[in-house]
């Protein structure tokens, strides 16, 4: 036993964007159990006070997130998924400690006992008195609401919204151009699932692609709707998926959808009526962390598609910043964005990513090269589709 010295105790706290934390047991001096919220599996996104000069060791159990649920609708089992090695990797994801919550860096230290493979264990030396700590460098809803504001002054851009959230969260729309010429639309949303920053960074770098010079023919030719943050209330909560709701994803058929959801598909509707005419649709995903062998770890994830034409462009058309394994994508069961499309308007021309990168400059890349084979596609392929 060692004797207890209350002023060693640490304060930690979740009460802030993307904040997410169930409880923390003291196991001893300078050691610390972290408890993750029973939605979250894996994530975690912490403040602690009180660090300054201090080595701390954490641990933390993951739930079982190996890939094995069936699909609601189905209930079948994805090959793809059910073949995944456990999540996460030893050593590959460390955390992250930051100081002021926009600069990171991974802890000094991370293990995983091999006795119990959900079972983590990670060392940190802090040099501040306060500081947050997070399973990955994190993309929070304020982060989103920053770079929005450097759009204002984009005259090619126009910055609106598609709704309110449950929570009363505006959903933000980006339209460009701003001033539409073409009724051909091209519809793309991000972040679905709350807890994959990177597909945030994707769309930031997709958006800087369009507002490039070498973009302007392509503006000429599509309007693009871009919805750059679907589960707002997810991210602001730390949730793994929604506020509330469980997984948004595979809930497109219900009637009514998930706030969020119900959203996107009233704005389709809208663009629809209005006599705009879809001529690709897609979805941006991204890695929980940002990893330098995401494609190695999940090489079915990269895209996915059930056109043939869009299949050919990502792999015909790919560059060094977008790795271009592109998988067939099927006509996979209701409830999901590709299968709303295809049965209410009979559109199929759409796909499905998973954004990879070592850093959120990477990330911010990667959405260009997709971006780029996109456009090739839609500029010589699409129009002859």
């Amino acid at each position: 036993m060692y004797a207890k010295n209350e002023a060693e105790d640490l304060a930690f706290d979740a009460d802030f964007d993307n904040g997410s934390l169930d409880r923390v047991v003291r196991m001893g001096l300078n050691w610390y159990h972290l408890m993750l919220r029973p939605d979250t599996g894996f994530f975690f996104h912490f403040r602690v006070k009180g660090c300054k000069d201090r080595e701390i060791i954490f641990e933390y159990w993951t739930r079982e997130t190996t890939g094995n649920a069936q699909c609601p609708m189905s209930g079948r089992k994805p090959p793809a998924v059910a073949a995944r090695p456990p999540w996460p990797q030893p050593y590959e994801l460390k955390p992250y400690v930051s100081y002021d919550g926009r600069n990171w860096e991974p802890v000094d230290r991370m293990e995983q006992d091999f006795r119990f493979p959900r079972s983590f264990r990670f060392t940190h030396r802090f040099t501040s008195d306060e500081a947050f700590v997070c399973n990955a460098w994190p993309y929070p809803h304020g982060d989103m609401v920053e770079w929005l504001k450097t759009l204002e002054e984009e005259s090619n851009v126009a910055i609106g919204a598609i709704g309110e959230s449950r929570n009363g969260v505006t959903q933000p729309l980006l339209t460009i151009p701003a001033k539409p010429g073409s009724k051909d639309l091209v519809v793309l949303i991000g972040r679905e699932d709350a807890d994959e920053p990177l597909g945030s960074w994707g769309i930031e770098g997709m958006v800087r692609r369009l507002l490039a010079e070498e973009a302007q023919e392509l503006l000429q030719r599509y309007t693009f709707q871009i919805v750059p943050m679907v589960c707002v209330d997810g991210v602001i909560a730390g949730a793994t998926h929604s506020a509330g709701y469980g997984y948004g994803g595979w809930r497109w058929h219900e009637q009514p959808s998930p706030t969020e959801i119900e959203n996107v598909k009233k704005a389709i509707r809208s663009w629809i009526e209005q006599g705009y005419r879809i001529q690709l649709a897609g979805k941006l995903h991204g890695g929980h962390s940002v990893l330098t062998d995401q494609a190695k770890a999940f090489p079915s994830q990269n895209a996915m598609t059930s056109s043939p034409a869009i299949r050919e462009a990502l792999t015909k058309y790919t560059d060094e910043f977008w790795i271009g394994n592109v998988v067939d994508l099927q006509i996979r069961p209701r409830g999901y964005f590709e299968r709303f499309l295809l049965d209410e308007f009979e559109f199929g021309q759409s796909f499905a990513t998973h954004i990879q990168g070592a850093t959120p400059k990477a990330a911010r890349q990667c959405g260009e090269g997709l971006m780029r084979s996109l456009a090739v596609w839609l500029l010589e392929e699409g129009k002859r589709a």
